[in-house]
């Protein structure tokens, strides 16, 4: 084996992890929750609550800021770290929208609101 075929891992100084946190994401947590970095929080104007909605045909959560509770609406809650968690387990359910493992993925940030293609 040559030396040059080994690239070497700088994970303490990637890039990469600069670009997540200034990246809005949500992760789809396997118990059936959302978990939104706290970039994606200051996109939805830091609220205490949020309103979820699905796109069926095109496999889109869309995720709006709320003024206040709602029936529509479910607490934002800061959880360790800079994470933020929605409880999501009925609208998973309601929309029988299966996450076998934790999965992370970019929202698209548009008129205020978050998009997230599964």
């Amino acid at each position: 084996m040559n030396e040059e075929d080994w690239e070497v891992f700088d994970g303490y100084h990637h890039k990469a992890d600069k670009k997540r946190a200034d990246t809005p994401s949500v992760t789809l947590l396997q118990k059936g929750n959302l978990s939104l970095n706290e970039r994606a929080v200051q996109v939805l104007g830091n609220p205490a609550y949020v309103a979820l909605a699905y796109d069926r045909a095109r496999q889109i959560i869309r995720i709006r800021a709320m003024p206040e509770h709602t029936e529509q609406s479910t607490p934002l809650r800061k959880v360790a770290g800079k994470s933020y968690n929605v409880a999501a387990i009925a609208f998973m359910r309601y929309f029988d929208i299966r996450i076998g493992t934790t999965q992370r993925y970019e929202a698209e940030e548009r008129d205020g609101m978050l998009y997230v293609t599964l």
